[in-house]
């Protein structure tokens, strides 16, 4: 925002956002019902405002909107609040993008994604991406399918 005002207003309400998301994560730390229905009617006193900024309003407007997807933590607490998991998964696939400029062809292209996917897999489930490679290609198959070590791990619970 250009005038200081309506910076006010959006660094106010900014502050606001953030002390409904320490609520929110302290929700998932201990969920109940109590908490769920407070949270849920302080979303929409929080999101039906209105600043007198037209901009600042419509955004809220727009988030007022996306209610359910936004509290799907209430119903689901073990739900992640934020994204950060996704967007670290998909750094790597950027960087080599980046500097390689892209593939040459859609082939190439879903290559790249499956052996992205399946370093990334491997990651997060503590296997060797190398050693896993090996094995699948020298058909020894001594290391478990990928997809059976995450059905494992999901059995187990969230980590």
């Amino acid at each position: 925002p250009f005038f200081e005002a309506h910076q006010k207003l959006v660094d106010d309400f900014r502050a606001e956002i953030w002390n409904f998301f320490d609520r929110l994560k302290a929700y998932t730390a201990a969920p109940t019902a109590e908490l769920k229905q407070e949270l849920s009617a302080d979303f929409d006193e929080l999101f039906s405002r209105t600043t007198g900024y037209d901009e600042l309003d419509h955004r809220i407007a727009l988030t007022r909107q996306k209610k359910h997807a936004l509290l799907l933590v209430l119903d689901f607490p073990e739900v992640p609040l934020d994204n950060n998991e996704a967007e670290r998964a998909l750094r790597e696939y950027v960087i080599k993008r980046k500097i390689s400029n892209g593939t040459r062809t859609e082939d190439g292209t879903q290559a790249w994604e499956v052996f992205l996917s399946l370093l990334d897999t491997c990651r997060k489930n503590a296997v060797n991406f190398y050693d896993y490679l090996c094995d699948r290609i020298s058909r020894s198959y001594e290391i478990p399918s990928l997809a059976s070590v995450v059905l494992a791990h999901s059995r187990d619970g969230p980590c």
